[in-house]
């Protein structure tokens, strides 16, 4: 079996037909990102088998990543620090409502970018150290 077909409706059905299963599976391959495992992405599922916790950290995440990301509409958690998103590459954040707390700390984003996070009503917590930076990479 392929686990990169495994989604959060698959296994849902699979545990409502058979409760008493105990299912192992990584989380990353559930949300379509199981290549950023090797890489240090980190997630967490809740009992649903929905995401609630994302960690991009550091992965080199790409645009199509992105794509895959602004279908997790469940997140509260989102972590993106030190990845080269700018003001433009928000735009995946649109859906993203439930979002209680978001790292951009060490990214490209500026007050133009953070203008349209406003619509994050849940938002708790910004991280947003040392944002503004052209590229993480240029730190010392």
């Amino acid at each position: 079996m392929d686990s990169s077909n495994f989604t959060a409706a698959g296994l849902r059905k699979l545990q409502k037909a058979n409760p008493q299963l105990e299912i192992s599976f990584g989380p990353l391959v559930v949300v379509g990102l199981g290549h950023l495992k090797s890489r240090g992405a980190r997630c967490e599922l809740n009992d649903n088998f929905d995401a609630i916790a994302l960690s991009l950290r550091g992965t080199e995440a790409t645009a199509e990543d992105f794509e895959l990301v602004k279908t997790l509409t469940s997140l509260k958690r989102l972590d993106l620090q030190g990845l080269e998103i700018d003001d433009e590459g928000l735009t995946f954040l649109e859906n993203l409502t439930a979002l209680e707390y978001l790292n951009l700390s060490g990214t490209a984003i500026t007050d133009a970018g953070l203008v349209k996070l406003k619509h994050l009503s849940n938002l708790k917590r910004l991280d947003i150290r040392q944002i503004g930076r052209a590229s993480c990479r240029e730190r010392v």
